[in-house]
């Protein structure tokens, strides 16, 4: 009798444990700026794993059958890479990283990084281009 009733515990527990271990939910979400407007081609992807997608028009993703666990990295050129919990309904900000633009030197055969650069460069302010009447900016930067 024992036996018996050992088996079809055992029995009843794989046929149960498959929904219990199995828990996932859909996620769909919206990526913005810090002035609220959507970001268009924002990288939204699953931590430690491929898969990933892309924002579409509206700031919008989705993603199916993630674990509740799961952490989503979300990044965007010029912002902070951000690390957020899934949720069934997410709205995730990305703020503006200052120090990233501040590495990057514009020159004539395209960019490179501040520490890298062994030329002369100087900085303009936009108040002394403004200064200047010019039909362009590439003419407002000679001299």
């Amino acid at each position: 009798m024992k036996e018996k009733l050992l088996g079809l515990f055992l029995t009843l527990l794989l046929c149960v444990s498959p929904t219990l271990f199995a828990q996932t939910i859909s996620v769909q979400g919206v990526v913005t700026d810090e002035a609220g407007e959507p970001l268009i081609g924002a990288s939204v992807v699953v931590k430690d794993t491929q898969n990933g997608q892309i924002t579409n028009l509206e700031g919008k993703f989705s993603f199916a059958n993630l674990k509740k666990t799961d952490v989503l990295v979300i990044s965007f050129v010029g912002m902070k890479k951000t690390e957020v919990a899934v949720k069934p309904q997410m709205t995730v900000t990305l703020h503006a990283d200052s120090e990233q633009l501040d590495e990057v030197l514009v020159v004539a055969f395209g960019e490179q990084k501040r520490s890298s650069f062994t030329g002369s460069a100087s900085v303009i302010k936009s108040e002394a281009l403004e200064k200047k009447q010019v039909t362009n900016v590439i003419s407002g930067l000679q001299g």
